[in-house]
Parts: structure tokens; sequence; C-alpha cells
């Protein structure tokens, strides 16, 4: 898309949809949409997660509008879009998506046969929190943490910050982590 059409669009639009153009303005956003599937990886998508994930990448609702919504665990009744649904602590959604993206990382890495781990305790002192997945002999001998971070653009915390700005969540789970 052009910088003047998206420009117009989000002159235009309500703020989710606005923060909804700045995450898609991110690099690599749409690269999900030409990776080639990898069964081997776990880098496959259902015909569900296919249509359920272009409808929150077009901003087309996810889930009906109707009387009787349906109600996330923490009593919130979930929007037609899945916002609170994909960014709510008290479900397991996140946690899943943290595991998967966990999984995807480590199985990727077990080709080389050099014994990554998963979730070990970082060498720097006993108090450290674990990476989710560690590789010995990552890149020239020195070894590598990897630690997944789960974020939402429309997740309350961010959605007005992302309405204006690219990277917002990404970028504030950055540094939740390196400050960990």
């Amino acid at each position: 898309m052009d910088t003047k059409r998206l420009a117009d669009l989000k002159r235009t639009a309500n703020l989710r949809d606005r923060a909804r153009l700045n995450t898609l303005s991110t690099s690599h956003a749409g690269a999900w949409l030409s990776a080639v599937q990898n069964l081997k990886f776990g880098l496959a998508m259902s015909r569900h997660e296919f249509t359920t994930s272009l409808r929150l990448r077009l901003g087309i609702p996810v889930f009906p509008s109707h009387p009787k919504a349906q109600r996330c665990l923490c009593g919130k009744v979930s929007d037609k879009y899945g916002d609170h649904v994909l960014g709510c602590g008290h479900g397991s959604l996140r946690v899943k998506r943290h595991d998967a993206l966990t999984d995807i990382i480590y199985n990727a890495l077990l080709v080389d046969n050099r014994g990554s781990l998963k979730e070990q305790r970082c060498h720097f002192d006993d108090s450290s929190r674990p990476g989710d997945v560690y590789h010995p002999d990552f890149l020239t001998g020195r070894s590598a943490y990897f630690d997944m971070t789960v974020r939402n653009s429309f997740q309350p915390l961010y959605v007005t910050k992302a309405a204006t700005a690219t990277g917002v969540a990404a970028h504030r789970g950055e540094v939740e982590k390196d400050s960990k």
C-alpha cells in the first residue's frame, strides 16, 4: 500500500483501526502470508487459524455480535474482534501462543544437534529466571538464550500509543524482558 493511501486510511480510522494499521506497517508484519508451511517445525496453520488470522489482519470481526456473547475466564464479555481474548492473562490462549512459539524456536534449533534446551536458568546468577530456549553454541561458539513474549497491540495498555506509533507492544515487551 502506498504511503498516501495509508495516511488517508489512518486519518479517517477509529483508534483501534489506527493501531491495527500501525501494527501492520511494522517490518515483516505480513511475512507469515508468504511463509512456506513446514510440518516438521510445527509451522502450519489450519484453515480455521488462517481465516481467523486474516480476519484479525483485515479488521473483520472474529466473533459474532449477539446478546449472548461469550465470556472470557476473567468474566469480561469477549469483543467481536477478539482483542480481549488475545491479550487477557486469565485465559490459557496467551500461554498457549507463548508455548507454541517456544516449541517452534526449540525445534528449529534441534536440527543442528548441539544440545538446545528448554527453560534453562541463565548462567549469570542463581536467581536469574530461565530463558525459554538455550542454545550452547549458537554463533561462533557463543551461547544464546531465547526468551519469548506474547503481546497484542490492542490490549488496553497499548492501544492508544499503538494508534500513533509502530511497534509499541513489541518494544514494551523487549524492555520488560531486558529488565528481568
